[in-house]
């Protein structure tokens, strides 16, 4: 049985294969150009995950308005205007959204 990642081990295990490569990155303040150059910096060095922080979004509206990186899904953003962070994932990684009740709202990826 394989996927998009490659084969699984058993029925608890997915082989991913080689490294998972994480960027975090304080953008202070994203906008357009930040994400262009994000988008070209981050698909050369071939990053799976990117953790920004200092977003400085109202909303998932204002996040979007002001784009998006190339390449890249937002799985979760928590906004402020003076702080906020975002969570983007490469398009080409499966996963799935697993979503429950807890006392903080939260939601969980994890992959498929």
């Amino acid at each position: 049985m394989t996927n998009k990642n490659g084969p699984f081990k058993d029925h608890l295990t997915l082989s991913i294969g080689g490294d998972l490569r994480v960027c975090h990155f304080n953008i202070e303040g994203i906008s357009k150009s930040k994400c262009a150059v994000l988008s070209k910096i981050m698909n050369k060095e071939r990053v799976d995950v990117i953790a920004l922080q200092e977003t400085h979004t109202l909303n998932d509206e204002d996040i979007g308005k002001r784009e998006f990186i190339q390449g890249y899904l937002l799985l979760r953003a928590i906004h402020h205007k003076q702080y906020g962070v975002a969570t983007y994932i490469k398009e080409d990684i499966d996963t799935r959204r697993i979503i429950f009740e807890d006392n903080q709202d939260a939601t969980y990826w994890q992959p498929s």
